[in-house]
């Protein structure tokens, strides 16, 4: 289990008031570490709230009040809970900062969901695939994957059919439902009649990975190189 620091700043704003600005914006974690704040201000603290987000509300969860008039505290709390929080820091003038904390423990799925095709030796082969990663928290990251021949157990790496499965490729995506796309390489199809699977593997930003597994499954033909092209 890790932990993070978050620190909040504050800046002098008159004589009286202090105007907070937070160090960082927002954090993303794989793991539901204590969380350790330390908090200065010229005129006092006052209190830290956590409160859970969503894209329609905040839910109010607790707040710490902290031991005025000290200038600097330091406080550390738990979030036990997968979600997206807000932190907020109050001053004794009511003077707020936040900060946004993503905490994702949960792999993202990925698809295949387009397949396009290409004559090669009077038969149909793959020319290009493509699909998406579905991640609802911290947003998808990147896709790991493969073409496995299940008929001789091999997997294509690039130049050679070897034993086994493997995902000798990755292609980056963004976003929560990120897009990726890619042409096949050169691959070396067997002439015989074969039965293939695509298979991926998704990652997220703060490093959760899925178990790879098989996307799509298609089928080959014979190859016929006498009939066009």
């Amino acid at each position: 289990m890790s932990s993070r620091t978050f620190i909040v700043l504050a800046a002098l704003a008159g004589l009286l008031k202090a105007d907070y600005a937070a160090a960082q914006e927002s954090v993303r974690l794989s793991s539901t570490p204590p969380v350790a704040i330390g908090l200065s201000d010229f005129i006092g603290l006052d209190r830290v709230e956590v409160w859970r987000t969503s894209a329609s509300s905040e839910t109010f969860l607790y707040a710490m009040f902290t031991q005025k008039p000290l200038t600097v505290q330091n406080l550390s709390f738990q979030l036990a809970e997968v979600g997206t929080f807000r932190v907020r820091v109050f001053d004794a003038a009511g003077n707020p900062a936040s900060m946004r904390v993503v905490i994702d423990t949960q792999a993202p799925t990925g698809f295949v969901d387009r397949m396009e095709w290409s004559q090669s030796c009077g038969r149909q082969v793959p020319s290009r695939i493509a699909g998406s990663v579905q991640d609802d928290v911290s947003g998808a990251q990147a896709i790991r994957w493969g073409i496995h021949d299940r008929s001789a157990d091999l997997s294509w790496d690039g130049t050679s059919w070897v034993s086994g499965m493997s995902l000798p490729r990755e292609e980056p995506v963004s976003g929560p439902a990120g897009r990726w796309e890619v042409e096949l390489p050169r691959v070396a199809w067997p002439d015989r009649h074969a039965e293939m699977s695509v298979w991926i593997s998704a990652s997220d930003v703060v490093g959760n990975g899925a178990i790879a597994r098989a996307a799509w499954d298609f089928s080959i033909a014979d190859a016929d190189c006498r009939a066009s092209p």
